[in-house]
């Protein structure tokens, strides 16, 4: 019986680090009895969380490749998940662990409805479905958004507005998001960890997933440097330049 490994993210925690090891690792983990999901998109199964997306929701994937047309969307969506499930049956010929990876799962699967819906579809496929969500400290994912926000060329810091005490917007609830997931896979198939170095075994998230999920060892991927966090004082220098230069922030859409 070949399980599926669901990993939902979340946003901002190394979770293009660990599908990047995953991705080019594939003959190793196939070797192993592992399978990492190629179909829904070669790094991220971003295809597989936009199907699963409510239509109209101006989802970025959706928008790119037009995708706005209800007929268009309903027959782009019928054949991806066909497709996956072929490819589902050719890795339970030869490997007993399937991985889906994307942190837009967590970011965009938003509705209670659409994730019953993907939970739905993956037990038609599979008996042992185990959903792994990395948490990070709130604060700090929207420090390191704001970051990326910078760098994309948005000309002011955004902050989540949680004054007087103001219910926090759905990124960052955290107890909504383990409900969703927790009433449509059962709580029992969630696995959270918590993102911080002293809490990943190994110490990052590439160490922690192949420890505690895989039981297998993962070569780590060089750092990204782009990812490292803006000092107080170029955050504020890079948002006066976006500003003095009037850029657009670009469209924010993956490129897998």
């Amino acid at each position: 019986m070949m399980r599926c490994i669901l990993h939902i993210g979340t946003e901002k925690t190394g979770t293009t680090a660990l599908q990047a090891a995953l991705s080019s690792q594939r003959t190793y983990l196939s070797s192993n009895g592992v399978w990492y999901a190629k179909t829904p998109g070669d790094f991220n199964c971003r295809s597989l969380a936009a199907a699963f997306t409510r239509l109209g929701s101006r989802d970025d994937y959706i928008l790119k490749f037009g995708l706005t047309e209800p007929e268009k969307f309903a027959e782009w969506r019928r054949k991806l998940l066909d497709e996956i499930r072929q490819e589902i049956t050719t890795a339970r010929d030869r490997c007993n662990s399937y991985i889906l990876s994307s942190e837009h799962f967590s970011s965009k699967v938003m509705r209670d409805a659409d994730v019953t819906d993907l939970a739905e579809y993956l037990r038609s496929e599979f008996e042992d479905i185990r959903v792994v969500c990395y948490l990070r400290r709130q604060d700090l994912m929207a420090t390191s958004r704001i970051n990326e926000g910078l760098r994309a060329g948005f000309p002011q810091r955004w902050f989540p507005n949680v004054a007087n005490g103001g219910a926090l917007p759905p990124l960052y609830d955290y107890q909504a998001l383990i409900k969703r997931w927790s009433v449509a896979f059962g709580e029992s198939a969630i696995k959270l960890r918590i993102f911080e170095r002293s809490e990943l075994a190994g110490g990052s998230v590439i160490a922690d997933f192949a420890e505690t999920q895989l039981g297998l060892p993962l070569n780590q991927t060089e750092s990204n440097n782009s990812n490292v966090a803006l000092s107080h004082t170029a955050q504020i220098a890079l948002m006066m330049f976006n500003q003095a230069m009037g850029l657009e922030p670009r469209l924010h859409v993956e490129k897998h």
